[in-house]
This record gives structure tokens, sequence and C-alpha cells, in this order.
């Protein structure tokens, strides 16, 4: 699993998929002290025409910043459309064992709102049971709340098909909030409703209906919530949505998706997804490669002789190993070009964390393959005391491990 693993970013970063920038979308990074923004443009990932969309990212910075255990993350969103669909933020993490590892040595060495009354108000307009007719400014009321019901219907369906929302959508949806607050915050659609509630229950001093005053002040809270959370959302789908993505341990690779769901029937919609790793505190580089090292690949069997005692047959006796490693460097001297050129290097196999561990130094070659050097420790299983009367040389009476010190050589790719 670990080889899949590293195997598969390897791969991704040879072509060009490790970055923000998954499927053509793109994510914008900006990162101050221990706080990192992935700034994402809705309409500009999914609408089909995205000249209009309200955004300036595409002159920003595309590229993933290093993240590393000590900053958080926030995905700030603009651009979507939060009137009619629900955003879900969903985050999974893989741990990367052979960073985490490698890592720890390091820190040893270094110290929605819905649109429809529920209510039937055909149940409100007529007479009570005692045949009274309904006083005309309870009929007023009823009447504009059925017609502001209608009015809300239509503001909320006008963009009910697309998850993203273009400067003119947005500015549609900021221009109806007048309608329903005013433009002193005490009239509109809302301060009518009030007012005419207001006479309504003045009515009542002459009228027996305070059922119906009752039903229809149901429908009038409901309405008047319902016109608050499309204020609401208009005010989140034009100032746009932060989450936060709290600190994750060095070596966790966090794959962030993001799903818009239709608010009227609950269907999947668009996705935005981006992954990032969480680095160490350390300004360590992480990469994998080919590696040779001068200790001896061994494999015995075990055998059962002839006086019912155990001896061991070589079948495996390599005077190199090979293996795909993976290093972390830290680096030293003077910056070229923006990247060190040597580094201080630990690593190990991925296969077996630990089992072998390479010591030794880097040098950057290109801008993203490494050379290494040093020595390799690792445990060398051996022969001992050839097993008398036996025809083959590669028959042992006693097998042991010993722990070696050999040259090491690798060459790798950088992957963070």
């Amino acid at each position: 699993m670990r080889s899949l693993i590293i195997t598969t970013m390897i791969i991704s970063i040879i072509f060009n998929s490790h970055c923000a920038v998954a499927k053509g979308q793109i994510v914008n990074w900006t990162k101050s002290e221990n706080l990192v923004i992935a700034n994402i443009d809705w309409c500009l990932n999914h609408s089909p025409s995205n000249t209009e969309c309200p955004s300036n990212i595409r002159k920003k910075n595309p590229e993933t910043p290093r993240v590393t255990e000590s900053d958080t993350v926030q995905v700030a969103i603009s651009g979507f459309n939060f009137v009619n669909y629900e955003l879900e933020v969903s985050i999974a993490e893989t741990k990367i064992e052979s960073y985490v590892y490698l890592n720890s040595l390091w820190n040893q060495l270094l110290g929605g709102v819905s649109l429809d009354l529920i209510a039937d108000f055909v149940a409100t307009r007529s007479r009570d049971r005692d045949g009274e007719e309904a006083p005309e400014p309870l009929l007023e009321w009823w009447k504009k709340l059925d017609e502001t019901s209608v009015d809300l219907a239509n503001l909320g369906r006008a963009y009910s098909g697309q998850s993203y929302l273009s400067e003119s959508d947005l500015q549609f949806l900021v221009d109806s909030l007048p309608d329903i607050y005013g433009q002193d915050g005490k009239s509109g659609w809302v301060g009518e409703l009030n007012s005419l509630r207001l006479t309504a229950r003045e009515s009542l001093k002459r009228s027996r209906m305070i059922k119906n005053f009752e039903a229809i002040d149901n429908l009038h809270q409901q309405l008047i919530a319902q016109l608050n959370s499309y204020a609401l959302l208009v005010n989140k789908s034009s100032k746009g949505y932060v989450t936060s993505i709290k600190k994750k341990d060095a070596g966790t690779l966090v794959d962030v998706v993001l799903n818009a769901t239709s608010l009227p029937n609950g269907s999947k919609a668009e996705t935005t997804s981006f992954s990032y790793l969480s680095e160490s505190k350390f300004p360590l580089t992480f990469h994998a490669g080919f590696t040779v090292s001068q200790l001896k690949d061994s494999e015995f069997q075990a055998l059962r002789s002839a006086n019912g005692q155990d001896i061991f047959a070589q079948i495996k006796d390599e005077d190199t190993t090979q293996s795909l490693a993976v290093f972390l460097s830290h680096p030293f001297g003077r910056k070229v070009g923006g990247k060190h050129n040597y580094y201080a290097t630990l690593g190990t196999d991925i296969d077996d964390l630990g089992e072998n561990i390479y010591v030794g130094l880097t040098r950057r070659v290109s801008e993203n393959w490494l050379f290494s050097v040093g020595a390799a420790y690792g445990k060398q299983t051996v022969g001992e005391q050839p097993a008398e009367g036996s025809p083959s040389t590669n028959i042992f009476e006693i097998i042991k491990e010993e722990r070696e010190a050999e040259l090491f050589l690798s060459v790798s790719y950088q992957l963070f």
C-alpha cells in the first residue's frame, strides 16, 4: 500500500496533477504566517462562459504553497449560489507512513432555504364556523402574504438551475434585497407585512375570528423567516463562504472535495476538489526514487536434515540491494535560483520502513531531480558453518543477521 501511494504520487507529479489545479479547476493560494487560504471561485470553475465571473483569481498564484503541521488551512468560496444549492465540504486524510517515520527521526535529531409555504392558504380565506365575514384588514394581510410568497418563490427560482453566480447574477440578487427590507430597513415586504399584521390584529376587537388570525399569523411567521433566510443566503453568496481545516500532523495527505447539492431535490451537481500535504515544521524536502546500496541481498530457506536438524539453503545471494526509497532532506548553504542545491539526507525503503536507513548528502541536479550518496545502514543475513556432507556450498547449519554500513546511491524526484 505504501509503495502504491508513493508511486501514484510520483506519477501524479510528473503529469502535473499533484497541484491544486485538478481537472482544469483553479485554486488560488495565499499564505501569511501560519494561515494558508485556498481561494475558489465557483463561477470561474463551473460556468460555461466565465468571462462575467467576478474573479481576479486568474492572475494570482495557482501553485500550492508549503503547508506545514503548524498551519491552519482555510477554504474561501466565492461565486456560489447558496440560495438554491447547499455546499458540502468533505475532507479525507491519508497518512504517508514513510514521511511520518522520517520526520520523527528529524525531530529526534533537531529536537436552505425552502421557498414554498407549507400551510394551505385556502383554509384561511373564508369564514369561521359561525359564518362571520372576515374583516377586510385580515383579508388584505392574507392577500399580501400570498403575493409576497409568490414573489419570493420567483426570486428564488431565478438561478435555480446553476450552482454558480456571475457578476450580473449576484447583482440581481443583491438588488432584490431592498424589495424585502426597503432602503431604510423599515419598509419593503417585511415592513408592509408587519404593518398589515398589526392592522389585522386591531380589527379583531370587533370580531370573533381569532382562529383565522392565528392561522394566518402562522403563515406570516413562516414567510418572514423565509424572507430573512433568503436575505442571509444572498449576502452569503455575495460575500463568500469560508470554512477552516484544522492543523494536520506532518505526513498527512489531505484531500478536500466540495459538492454542490440542489436544494429542491437534493441531487448532486458540480464538484471541486484539491489536495495538499501537511509537511514538517522543519524545512524538509520530500523526494523518492531508485536506490542502490552495497548491502547484500540474501534469502535462506529452512530445510530438515536426515537427523531432524534444521539447516538453511541460500536461495538468493546478490552483492547489491535495489529498492524504491523515500527521503526527507534538510537544506544547507545558500539558495540558488530559489532552491537549495545541497541537503543532509535521511531515507528509508518504502516497503520496509526502518529496515534500511540511508544517511548522506543530496545534490540537486535539476529543477526537481536530486542525486544522493552516503551510507546505508541495514541488516544482512549471512550463513555460517556449512553443513557437513552437503554436496552444495550454499547449505548452512546457522544463519544470523548483522547490521552493516555500506555505500548507497540514489536518483530521486522531489515530491514536496
